[in-house]
């Protein structure tokens, strides 16, 4: 485990469906700086993980959720909150393990509470948890609160981000749409299946439905089992794939290049790894360069641990 420490990086938790037990509005998104998937709405929830929040027990909070190993990640996030009670972020990893847990209510407090934590002066963060809220909300079918998320969410990034803007308040107005209902069943039965570490089931399930699999976030689902199951060079392919698919979406480009990133560095295979990681943060750096250069931390750190 790395000793983590500054300003929290956008790392991306390693799963991409609706919440656990819970039967998600038609469309279902990633958290993330920029946007959620371009149309077609895909079912999607990439989470944005802090790594670097100050202290030990809130990194291994944000290590937990992206193994998908909620219930320790909402622990250690909670030990977090008591050893660092002002920091925004593990508040908002606190939400995250919630809402795969099931929570719906308490993790849009727990989002609202890292809102209020990030307040003006870290506007990325305040808007990942804006929109961390309309996702659980939009996961629950409890449409009329997630539009009204997603709007807050828009209004906040649209200065900066129309696109991104425009594609909350389709998503808001997507919810409870049953035109997507097959491919609905099929990724959250991916999302269980992630939760349970049941990486061979993620991949015969994708193998075996074309409701599960055949777009970019898709890909990304399996490039994470594949990782999962030791398979390192089909996963950094499927990174790539991933990563090509996505396109313009940037959101959906970084979480690819940095579980890139992430596969070989966990392979010690830290030439490549650091490789990945500058291509991570050449293409983050313009949006977050605190998290390209944290980044590039991070793939230092490879060679000495």
């Amino acid at each position: 485990m790395l000793q983590l420490r500054g300003e929290a990086i956008a790392l991306l938790l390693l799963s991409a469906t609706s919440g656990i037990g819970m039967m998600a509005c038609a469309s279902s998104h990633p958290t993330g700086p920029i946007a959620p998937p371009a149309r077609p709405v895909r079912l999607t929830s990439a989470e944005v993980v802090s790594h670097r929040v100050g202290n030990r027990e809130a990194s291994e909070s944000a290590d937990a959720s992206t193994s998908a190993q909620y219930r320790e990640a909402l622990s250690r996030a909670e030990n977090a909150i008591l050893m660092s009670p002002n920091t925004p972020w593990p508040y908002y990893n606190r939400a995250v393990a919630l809402r795969y847990l099931n929570r719906t209510d308490d993790a849009v407090a727990a989002f609202r509470d890292a809102e209020a934590r990030f307040g003006e002066r870290e506007r990325w963060g305040k808007s990942i948890a804006i929109y961390g809220r309309a996702r659980v909300l939009d996961d629950a079918n409890r449409c009329p609160e997630a539009r009204e998320a997603y709007a807050q969410y828009a209004k906040l990034v649209a200065p900066s981000n129309p696109q991104a803007a425009n594609l909350a308040i389709d998503y808001g107005n997507e919810c409870n749409r049953p035109t997507q209902g097959a491919i609905d069943a099929a990724k959250e039965r991916t999302n269980e299946m992630i939760l349970d570490q049941d990486w061979d089931g993620v991949l015969a399930l994708q193998n075996a439905s074309p409701a599960a699999s055949g777009d970019a976030w898709s890909e990304y689902n399996r490039a994470i089992a594949l990782d999962g199951v030791g398979r390192t060079d089909e996963a950094v392919a499927a990174f790539d794939s991933a990563a090509k698919r996505f396109d313009t979406d940037l959101h959906g480009q970084t979480s690819a290049l940095y579980g890139k990133a992430r596969t070989l560095d966990k392979a010690k295979r830290c030439e490549e790894a650091e490789k990945a990681y500058q291509e991570f943060a050449d293409t983050i750096r313009t949006m977050a360069p605190k998290s390209a250069d944290m980044a590039l931390e991070i793939a230092q750190d490879c060679k000495t641990h």
